[in-house]
């Protein structure tokens, strides 16, 4: 990375976090700091603009100090020029803020006029002077000063951080970029070697051909050794065919060429002269190996062809070489992976061969002549390239050429611009997360002290009672302490017999923790706030081990908030002298939030002093769920009796305070009649549900016919459906029986049918059908076309006083149980509950039973 790339960086840096700095001096507590408070607008606004073009130019999202970030830095100056103007501020802090403002207008002016590094000097310079004004402003406020001296810290740490990951990850970077290149130059090279022992397969395969079946002609031609048509249409045949159009070559004993197909003629004196060749005749040896031939690379491979001599022994008819070029078009085919790769095969005079665009220095000419000079590989980075270079051994390890291989820089660049922009995206998160912890923690213990001036005016005012009750271990804490011992000192008797009360209350408190308090969850601590006793509960309330629990602090294993946001890590930490409990929420270790009791008291040593505390947590998820089942049970019984009652009662005053006759007394009575079978109706059920819940529900099961269930139960809804429902029957033909009670069955068929009727208020068909399922169990299933259930209605269909939402149960009334019935009396049964349903469409209810099996005849 370049140097002044960094210190742009860099300056834009320090200005974005000085014009953080700024807008949270204003928007936090500018009220106190500057004044008059109107104040705060202009010079807020002004931060906001300068810190936005310090933002847009440090992280690369504009190229350089465009008109954007001028426009912005300019205004931004503008601005707060116009804010300080008005500032009732007469001391260092406004005469520093006069300097920034001088200092970024040069800047400003110094970037237009490109001059980059006087422009970015200018900057650094404002951005320390903006910074220091914030500082010496802070004074007048405690929690200002608190936020902005550990804003200061952070935000310091937050650029050296920046600066040293932005060096190093950009070196990095490179470096990696480096040895990619240099591995794939690696590759390259040991391909080349994988190109020769392609050349000594078909050299090899070539002299077996020739030599058995051509024997007789090597023979002949050893003695006279002059080129032969037939050998050269032999070894082209070869190559066609069996060795992919690969150049082959025989050679005489003595270097003459005796056939060759595929090669330039200019380049075969050279290859029958070669070392390879020398080595494979006298040795009687198989060779691979590169070679430069004339102005060309290529892979060799040299076999000798050998006869047996009658004479005794074996003797060297010839050399047959095959060769692989290592041309553009090979280089070419290996860089289509990597468009970016350019690859070259060159010696201290010329370049073989090479990828197109291939760039051509003195430079990388030098680089190239050393390679060969030593043998070593050698990476460099020049011209905007990197460049690896490896030499190229011939099969004596003599380097005969260097493979090159460059890539663009490029992705340097384009990773220190995304390095720079994913740093000030950093840099933003963290600012906003300093400036926000650091005016928290200002604010505490600026609210801290505004606690002990409010205390001691009740004092004044003669309220002896009003404490400051700062939870707190540090200097304001002891001070406020210490106010707080102070005023108790002034209360009268009837306070030392209340501090005696509570002392015994803490005693007992105590006892009863031990001995009852078992049963909940206990945690006993050290006067460091150490967990020493974990029971069982415990472990089971918080998920935490006894074992893992104890000898850390309490904080760490009991998290717990009171119900009115107060965290209760203090109270934990530091146990006191004093009971008290509170509503609060448990987090555990792992799973959901639980409510509790926590009740804390202390534990005394041998000589009454402070030994610990102990803390009970009782668990209110089951008390609270009670709560909640018992208020929603009494109100849907409480309605659901009232209107069967009210018919009662009202027709029964009619009855007593009227002389009725007969005719005009009988409608009145069947409504009685009505709403009293209405509460047999509702007593059942809740007995039902008071059985079954018990464990003792008693079915008197007997043989039942579905289909003339069914047809009951159709017919007697046809009657009382009313004229917008049609109750529909269909049964199937053979449907096998079944052991149910017909009481409760009955009751089941009448709550689907009442359910369909009730949720259908526009009417329409209701369908009651019966037959035999995939399983062979007999399915009763009731259908209407009406309001429907969503999917997470359906899911608690079946639950205890469910009826859809809230309006729903005004709109239709019951109890909510009759679903919940239905599952009940079918599970009795062994069944099994389906519901199917679409909001606006309707629903259908599946029961399953058991079937007996069919009477053979």
């Amino acid at each position: 990375m370049s140097t002044s790339a960094q210190f742009t960086f860099a300056a834009e840096f320090v200005a974005f976090l000085a014009a953080a700095a700024g807008l949270a001096m204003a928007l936090l507590r500018g009220e106190v700091v500057l004044r008059p408070p109107w104040v705060r607008g202009p010079i807020g606004a002004g931060f906001g603009a300068l810190a936005t073009a310090a933002f847009l130019r440090g992280s690369l999202l504009v190229d350089g100090p465009t008109a954007t970030v001028i426009a912005l830095r300019t205004a931004g100056v503008v601005v707060v020029l116009g804010g300080a103007i008005a500032w009732e501020e007469r001391g260092l802090a406004k005469q520093l803020l006069w300097g920034a403002l001088a200092a970024l207008a040069a800047a400003t002016y110094g970037q237009t006029l490109d001059e980059t590094g006087v422009g970015d000097t200018a900057l650094v310079i404002g951005s320390g002077l903006i910074l220091g004004s914030v500082l010496v402003a802070s004074r007048r406020s405690l929690a200002a000063r608190v936020a902005a001296s550990a804003a200061g810290v952070l935000l310091l740490m937050v650029l050296v951080l920046s600066l040293a990951l932005s060096a190093v990850l950009s070196d990095t970077v490179e470096h990696e970029a480096a040895v990619r290149l240099d591995a794939r130059a690696r590759t390259e090279v040991g391909l080349l070697g994988r190109e020769s022992e392609i050349a000594l397969r078909g050299a090899r395969l070539a002299a077996q051909s020739i030599a058995t079946s051509r024997g007789a002609l090597l023979f002949d031609l050893a003695k006279n050794p002059v080129r032969n048509g037939r050998l050269d249409q032999d070894l082209a045949e070869l190559s066609d065919k069996f060795l992919s159009n690969l150049p082959v070559a025989y050679f005489s004993a003595d270097g003459k060429v005796l056939g060759a197909t595929g090669f330039d003629p200019a380049a075969l004196v050279p290859i029958a002269g070669s070392a390879a060749v020398a080595e494979a005749g006298n040795r009687s040896v198989e060779v691979s190996t590169v070679a430069v031939v004339n102005t060309d690379a290529v892979a060799l491979g040299v076999v000798p062809v050998l006869a047996d001599n009658p004479a005794g022994g074996r003797s060297h008819l010839g050399t047959v070489v095959a060769a692989s070029l290592l041309n553009d078009s090979y280089l070419n085919g290996r860089t289509a992976d990597d468009p970016r790769l350019r690859l070259a095969l060159v010696t201290q005079t010329q370049r073989l061969s090479s990828t197109p665009e291939f760039p051509v220095s003195q430079q990388a000419r030098s680089v190239t002549a050393s390679v060969l000079a030593t043998g070593l590989p050698k990476s460099a980075s020049f011209d905007g390239l990197f460049f690896s270079s490896r030499p190229v051994e011939d099969a004596s390890g003599t380097p005969v050429m260097v493979l090159v291989a460059t890539t663009p820089t490029t992705i340097v660049d384009q990773t220190r611009e995304s390095l720079f922009r994913t740093l000030f995206l950093i840099a933003l998160g963290g600012t906003l997360l300093a400036l926000m912890l650091a005016a928290f923690v200002g604010e505490r213990i600026g609210a801290r002290v505004r606690r002990l001036t409010q205390a001691a005016t009740l004092i004044q005012e003669g309220d002896l009672t009003a404490r400051a009750n700062l939870d707190a271990s540090d200097e304001v804490g002891v001070l406020g302490a210490t106010f707080d011992a102070m005023a108790m000192s002034l209360e009268d008797q009837t306070a030392a017999l209340r501090e005696a009360a509570d002392a015994e209350a803490h005693l007992r408190n105590r006892l009863e923790a031990i001995v009852a308090g078992m049963g909940e969850a206990l945690v006993a601590v050290d006067a460091r706030g150490r967990v020493t006793d974990f029971n069982a509960a415990a472990e089971e309330l918080v998920g935490v081990s006894a074992s893992t629990a104890r000898g850390r602090p309490a904080t760490d294993v009991v998290r717990l908030v009171s119900d009115e946001g107060v965290n209760l890590a203090p109270r934990l930490r530091q146990p006191t002298a004093r009971r008290w409990s509170s509503a609060a929420t448990l987090t555990p270790e792992h799973g959901k939030k639980v409510p509790v009791i926590v009740s804390g008291g202390a534990l005394r040593g041998p000589s009454s002093e402070l030994a610990g505390g102990v803390f009970v947590l009782r668990d209110l998820t089951r008390e609270r769920e009670v709560d909640r089942m018992k208020t929603e049970f009494l109100s849907h019984v409480g309605h659901e009796l009232r209107t069967p009652l009210a018919g009662v009662i009202g027709f029964s005053q009619l009855l007593t305070r009227r002389n009725m006759t007969p005719e005009q007394v009988k409608p009145l009575q069947k409504e009685i009649l009505d709403s009293a079978k209405k509460l047999e109706r509702i007593v059942e059920m809740l007995e039902f549900f008071a059985s079954s819940g018990a464990g003792r529900v008693n079915l008197r099961v007997e043989e039942i016919d579905p289909r003339e269930l069914l047809a009951d139960v159709a017919e007697r809804w046809s009657r009382s459906a009313g004229p917008k429902h049609k109750v529909v029957k269909r049964a199937a033909r053979s449907v096998p029986k079944i052991r149910a009670d017909r009481q409760w069955l009955t009751r089941v068929l009448d709550e689907l049918v009442d359910n369909a009727v009730k949720f259908s208020p526009q009417g329409g068909n209701v369908s009651l059908q019966v037959g035999v399922g995939d399983d062979g169990r007999v399915v009763f299933a009731i259908s209407d076309r009406g309001i429907g259930m969503s999917p997470d209605e359906q899911e608690r269909a079946f639950s205890d006083f469910e009826q859809g939402d809230g309006s729903t149960t005004r709109n239709f009334g019951g109890l909510g149980l009759g679903l919940a019935l239905v599952k009940r009396v079918t599970d009795a049964h062994g069944g099994s509950v389906l519901v199917d349903s679409e909001p606006k469409k309707g629903t259908t209810i599946l029961i399953s039973l058991p079937a007996l099996p069919r009477k053979r005849r």
